[in-house]
C-alpha cells in the first residue's frame, strides 16, 4: 500500500511538472488580451484521459497555477487553478481513457466539454480581470488553444498507449 501511494505521487509529481513545463515553453502571444495561448492544456487532456479526473484536476489545476506564477501572470493564477482544476476533473469524469480505442467517442467529447470549459471560466475571470470587452476577444483563441491541444494529445496518448511498458504501468496504479 505504501509503494502505491508513493508511486501515485510521483506521478502527480511528474503530471503538474509536465503541465507547467508545456505551459510555458511554447507559447503564443495573443495581443489583444495580453495572453499567450500554449501547449499545456494536451498534457491536462493526458493526465486526465490516461491517468484519471483526480490526477488530471490537480496536474491541471496546480500545473497551469505555477506555470502562471513563474510565467509573470499572477493575476491569473487563481482563476486557472479553478478553471484548469474543474477542465481536467471533468475531462477525466466524461473520458474513457481505459478502453481499447483512445480516439473515441467519450474522448473527443470530454475535450469539447474540457475546451468549453476553459474558454467559459476564462471569459468570465478576464471579463473581472480585464474587462469583458477585451476578454471576448480572447474567446477565439481560447478555442484554439482547446482544439490544438486535442490534436496534440491524441498522437502522444496513442504512442503512450500503445507501448506495453507504459500500459503495464498504468494498469499498476
Amino acid at each position: 500500500m505504501p509503494q502505491n501511494r508513493t508511486k501515485n505521487l510521483v506521478i502527480l509529481g511528474l503530471l503538474i511538472g509536465l503541465v507547467t513545463v508545456a505551459t510555458i515553453s511554447i507559447k503564443v502571444p495573443v495581443p489583444a488580451t495580453g495572453g499567450v495561448i500554449h501547449v499545456g492544456d494536451s498534457l491536462i487532456f493526458l493526465a486526465a484521459i490516461l491517468f484519471g479526473r483526480k490526477k488530471g484536476a490537480i496536474a491541471g489545476g496546480l500545473g497551469g497555477f505555477l506555470a502562471d506564477i513563474l510565467a509573470g501572470y499572477g493575476q491569473w493564477a487563481i482563476p486557472t487553478l479553478i478553471i484548469k482544476c474543474l477542465m481536467g476533473y471533468t475531462v477525466g469524469t466524461i473520458a474513457d481513457g481505459k478502453g481499447k480505442q483512445l480516439i473515441n467517442f467519450r474522448n473527443i467529447v470530454a475535450i469539447i466539454v474540457g475546451t468549453l470549459i476553459m474558454v467559459t471560466g476564462y471569459y468570465i475571470a478576464g471579463g473581472f480581470i480585464i474587462g469583458f470587452n477585451v476578454a471576448i476577444a480572447g474567446i477565439p483563441w481560447d478555442i484554439l488553444q482547446g482544439i490544438g491541444g486535442g490534436v496534440i494529445f491524441f498522437p502522444i496518448g496513442l504512442v503512450l498507449k500503445k507501448n506495453r511498458t507504459f500500459q503495464s504501468f498504468i494498469d499498476g496504479l
